[in-house]
């Protein structure tokens, strides 16, 4: 019977198209770069910034609902899953560990307020749609408004996290965002072999360049760092 299960297993993977292949692909690379990435923050080795990730976290999983009413496949919902299921914990670990909102500049705190706004506007968009008070032909509209209002929470989610990485060298560790960046590329892939609509392409497009921005800061200045101890040694 375990054989049996294991055929129709890989039977139903065959028979999986090129572009839930690649949807799979982008959850397994998020899941790895989350595994990555928890193991740098055990290590004390990263120091998750407390306002971002609790900005990912809840952000994430309404961008799963939003995405799921907009007509995305269950490959393609993977990798946006596993990234809310993840960002809470690392948002959770960074909180026990002391981190609190308290601790914010004033400019990763007004990032936190807009944030918190960009939801809940378009929370309110998905409410009056969902109500009906959004007419049958607009719907197609307000599907693309609620992604780019999801698309615009992340560019503030990531902002306090961007500041924190270019000032602090030893905050962040390349490798994670690095296969995060990769991740989304594959997402994107996948919702284009799909013929999915194109509103689909703004969340993993936007996080493409958010995971790739932070990865660059990162080598940037580890490089960088890496470089000075030689010359001191």
């Amino acid at each position: 019977m375990g054989l049996n299960g294991g055929s129709h297993s890989r039977r139903a993977v065959m028979e999986l198209s090129p572009a839930a292949l690649t949807g799979l692909l982008a959850g397994a690379l998020q899941a790895a770069g989350y595994g990555l990435y928890v193991r740098h923050a055990l290590r004390a080795e990263t120091r998750p910034n407390p306002a971002s990730w609790l900005m990912f976290a809840y952000g994430t999983a309404l961008v799963v609902v939003l995405e799921a009413a907009a007509g995305a496949s269950w490959p393609m919902l993977l990798l946006p899953a596993v990234c809310a299921a993840s960002s809470i914990f690392v948002a959770a670990l960074a909180f026990l560990r002391g981190a609190t909102l308290r601790d914010l500049d004033r400019a990763d705190f007004l990032a936190f307020v807009l944030d918190v706004g960009c939801t809940l506007a378009y929370l309110a968009v998905w409410a009056a749609r969902a109500g009906g008070l959004v007419r049958p032909d607009l719907f197609e509209l307000a599907a693309v408004l609620l992604l780019a209002g999801a698309a615009g929470t992340s560019i503030t989610s990531f902002i306090p996290i961007l500041r924190g990485t270019y000032r602090a060298p030893d905050q962040e560790r390349p490798w994670p965002w690095i296969v995060w960046t990769a991740a989304y590329g594959a997402l994107a892939l996948a919702t284009l072999m799909a013929s999915a609509p194109s509103a689909l392409l703004i969340y993993p497009g936007i996080n493409l360049l958010l995971h790739a921005l932070v990865a660059a800061l990162s080598v940037r200045r580890n490089v960088g760092a890496l470089a000075a101890g030689h010359v001191a040694g």
